[in-house]
């Protein structure tokens, strides 16, 4: 399959019903696959028709690991084509948390986030109560590193790519308060003060072994990503 025939594909998917767009929708990121496998993507159009096919695939999924990656490889690529600066940082604070609940919850200083009654999925208890949730499947000691952008997208630096193992989908925090807080349900809570706003938040997971770092990321949000449809996760 061809870039302009992947185009073509996935509008044309727009009219089918719901099964048959999940379906092609891991069509899509297959074929996104093979078109950076053969070097296909050359130009800023065809990188932008992939990432949708990658970004499409990774949210009907049941291993978005690898189409994930693969996004976050054609952004590095997208970014570095169109010559647009690193991220510009306004804020980082990194520490080292006990993780009681699986994963990393982040949220305003002042949200209940954990005052949930499980009234539905997760992803939409999320999404009300605009908070973000990383599962890493499992409890432990964990390194979270919290970077706030002044501006740019929630992409690492490019020196951190090589050093990236895992990335989750992009969703959306609210910081009113203009605190920030993360934790995973021990004693230790990360703090970082931030201009109270809407923020679009990522996840990745820099380095493997024994000393695994969760990069979370909160970048000012002037375009809304769709509403995440799972729980992001990381494998740590």
């Amino acid at each position: 399959m061809t870039v302009d025939e992947l185009a073509r594909a996935m509008a044309q998917a727009d009219a089918l019903p719901l099964p048959q767009r999940r379906k092609a929708a891991r069509t899509f990121g297959f074929e996104a696959l093979q078109l950076e496998k053969a070097g296909a993507l050359t130009d800023v159009a065809a990188l932008d028709v992939a990432l949708e096919a990658l970004t499409r695939c990774a949210m009907v999924h049941g291993w978005p690991q690898t189409y994930h990656m693969a996004r976050a490889r054609l952004m590095l690529k997208r970014r570095d084509m169109l010559g647009l600066p690193e991220p510009l940082i306004a804020a980082e604070k990194a520490m080292t948390l006990d993780v009681e609940i699986g994963g990393v919850l982040v949220a305003d200083s002042e949200a209940g986030a954990f005052d949930m009654n499980a009234d539905g999925p997760f992803h939409k208890v999320m999404e009300r109560q605009g908070f973000y949730f990383v599962g890493f499947g499992g409890d432990g000691i964990v390194k979270v590193r919290l970077r706030v952008h002044k501006s740019g997208p929630v992409e690492p630096q490019s020196k951190e790519f090589r050093r990236l193992r895992e990335a989750t989908q992009v969703g959306v925090l609210e910081a009113p308060s203009g605190t920030v807080t993360v934790h995973g349900g021990g004693q230790k809570i990360l703090r970082l003060p931030v201009p109270p706003g809407t923020y679009a938040c990522c996840a990745y997971g820099l380095g493997i072994g024994r000393k695994p770092e969760c990069l979370m990321l909160l970048s000012p949000l002037t375009d809304r990503p769709a509403p995440l449809t799972d729980t992001p996760a990381l494998n740590f």
